[in-house]
């Protein structure tokens, strides 16, 4: 009995489902606004030093690269994230597409600038990294 049953249960899935298969059609989003979110998870009493670093060199190079900002940053007061960032994707799924960005590179050099030379520049990128214990992200659409 238990044999019959999973095929005469797809069958009729199958069955219920084909009519609307063939009445749908492709449809594409219309004008989809892709964010990248971030969340990220920083060592115990490293949140000031993080935040200080956001606000002194990666705010400041975006300002002077004139590259994109978070359009949201939040703090987690509870959770397992410190930290959550939502980034707008303003050329959609397109900026996937890049090996080496234009406006990183734009970054990276004001980043270099601020912080006073490129060792310095990667002095502060590692201690950021040495800040931050796990991070994830995440391609949404905004609806």
């Amino acid at each position: 009995m238990k044999r019959i049953l999973l095929p005469v249960t797809m069958l009729v899935f199958c069955c219920l489902l084909f009519p609307l298969c063939l009445q749908a059609q492709g449809k594409k989003y219309d004008n989809p606004q892709w964010k990248t979110i971030e969340m990220l998870e920083f060592k115990h009493d490293k949140t000031a030093r993080a935040n200080e670093i956001i606000q002194n060199y990666f705010m400041k190079a975006s300002d002077k690269a004139g590259s994109r900002k978070p359009a949201l940053v939040l703090q987690a007061a509870t959770g397992e994230w410190s930290m959550i960032v939502v980034w707008d994707m303003k050329e959609g799924l397109d900026e996937l597409n890049w090996e080496t960005n234009p406006d990183d590179v734009k970054w990276m050099n004001a980043m270099t600038e601020i912080a006073g030379g490129a060792d310095k520049a990667k002095a502060i990128l590692d201690e950021w990294s040495s800040l931050v214990v796990h991070s994830t992200s995440y391609l949404c659409r905004q609806f």
